[in-house]
């Protein structure tokens, strides 16, 4: 008899524990497992660290389980970025699924900024990604995601077999934001006019704050996203939105990688000059 679907993958995991000390954030507790490498991190001043996120393998493979726990404790400025994007490969079981699990906790007086390059499920891949973001009351918090229709160069558009995603964001102990969707299951295409249409990107952003007001979030609105008579108009739609006090989501649909990364930019430059009202920092590359 054959092991179950699951043993045939890893289960691989990665924690972080970020702090504050002597005006600088540091990494508290680091563990992590291969796939996962715990790289230096970059002090970019006024008490902001950035880490960026690094994978040694070629992606997921069917039966793979990672796990990703992030904390963020008080006083602590955290920027976690991906250095590439999440490939999905088929499973040699055809049953078997993928699955990636992220949760972060940003406690009072933390703040945490995630923006992370796009998820590309190869043609028969399965893959359930589940987001857990926890802030508590006086914390901050920014989420850049994002997932592409595939290998498109290579005629792999919408041809993965599952992907199921739940994200939930919960502010102050309130659920404020749940997005769950499966495609691929039902058979209906995703380039439908009400769906993705022509797109080939689609990403959310969300964030949690104190100064997140109407006036803000309209300014970065116009930021984000260019008017119809803007050249680059037409290779991404989307918009920002209030759904609770203190609370932004978006949704963000772009016809090429182009596209989605210039809003991607223009959104962790928002959130630090539009939202927060501070400087923007400069990554490490």
């Amino acid at each position: 008899m054959g092991a179950p679907a699951r043993a045939a993958g890893s289960l691989r995991r990665i924690e972080l524990e970020f702090a504050a000390a002597g005006g600088r954030t540091v990494l508290r507790h680091a563990y992590a497992e291969p796939p996962f490498a715990i790289r230096p991190l970059f002090d970019l001043g006024g008490g902001l660290a950035h880490f960026i996120l690094v994978q040694t393998t070629a992606g997921l493979f069917g039966g793979d389980a990672l796990s990703i726990d992030v904390r963020v404790r008080p006083g602590a400025r955290a920027i976690v970025t991906s250095q590439a994007a999440q490939q999905v490969h088929p499973a040699v079981r055809p049953e078997a699924e993928a699955t990636q699990d992220v949760r972060v906790r940003v406690d009072r007086g933390g703040e945490f900024h995630g923006c992370f390059e796009p998820v590309i499920p190869f043609a028969r891949a399965r893959l359930a990604q589940r987001t857990a973001l926890d802030v508590e009351a006086g914390g901050r918090l920014f989420w850049a995601e994002g997932l592409m229709a595939g290998r498109v160069a290579r005629g792999e558009r919408w041809q993965f077999t599952r992907l199921a995603v739940d994200t939930a964001l919960r502010c102050s102990g309130d659920l404020v934001y749940l997005e769950r969707f499966v495609l691929g299951e039902n058979g209906a295409s995703p380039d439908t006019p009400w769906a993705m249409g022509e797109g080939t990107y689609l990403g959310s952003l969300l964030a949690c704050a104190p100064e997140i007001d109407t006036g803000r979030v309209d300014t970065l609105q116009a930021a984000l996203f260019p008017p119809s008579s803007d050249p680059g108009a037409a290779a991404v739609r989307g918009a920002v939105d209030l759904p609770a006090p203190g609370v932004l989501a978006g949704r963000v649909l772009a016809a090429d990688g182009a596209a989605f990364h210039r809003v991607q930019h223009a959104w962790r430059a928002g959130a630090f000059a539009i939202l927060l009202q501070q400087p923007v920092p400069a990554l490490r590359p």
